[in-house]
């Protein structure tokens, strides 16, 4: 699952600009959400506690960017 399938609504739950410098979110069973960089897991987050503020966090603190 790409992260265009990962979505609140009509929107996915990257911005624009996460998706367009290689991040996405995968789904690999019904009790992970996976954040990845060029394909690579940089976090793993619980479905049952994951709130798109955890995913939005990892993304913005700036440690994964080129």
């Amino acid at each position: 699952m790409d992260n265009s399938n990962i979505k609140t609504g009509n929107e996915s739950i990257l911005s624009p600009e996460a998706i367009r410098e290689g991040f996405s979110v995968t789904a690999p069973d019904d009790h992970i959400l996976e954040l990845r960089k060029g394909g690579n897991v940089i976090a793993r987050f619980s479905q049952s506690g994951v709130t798109i503020d955890n995913i939005l966090h990892e993304v913005e603190s700036g440690k994964y960017r080129n």
